[in-house]
């Protein structure tokens, strides 16, 4: 089971969410990830797979330096969202490097 389940109860009741803005946490990333691989892929491939993993590991570890930043709901689901398309490069970057 995903960690994220196991702080679902918490995070709903710190927060106040619902359900549905829960749901929309969760969706939002998956969406950012699944984009996200293909952009990371089409990035590797131009500029080399060292630095394209060198840039996503920066991309989603300054978007969870600033995640706390968050006021609300909405600045919550938007650094969620760009911890998706950060994080979704390590698939394509990790099968490069070892094709590579």
């Amino acid at each position: 089971m995903p960690d994220s389940f196991l702080a679902r109860p918490y995070l709903k009741q710190d927060y106040h969410w619902t359900n549905t803005d829960y749901a929309n946490l969760v969706i939002g990333f998956r969406v950012a990830y699944a984009i996200g691989q293909f952009v990371w892929g089409r990035l590797m491939d131009r500029v080399g797979t060292r630095r394209g993993l060198t840039l996503s590991v920066l991309w989603y570890s300054l978007v969870s330096i600033f995640t706390p930043l968050a006021r609300g709901f909405y600045d919550f689901a938007a650094f969620r969202f760009l911890l998706g398309t950060g994080e979704s490069g390590n698939w394509p970057g990790a099968t490069k490097a070892v094709s590579e």
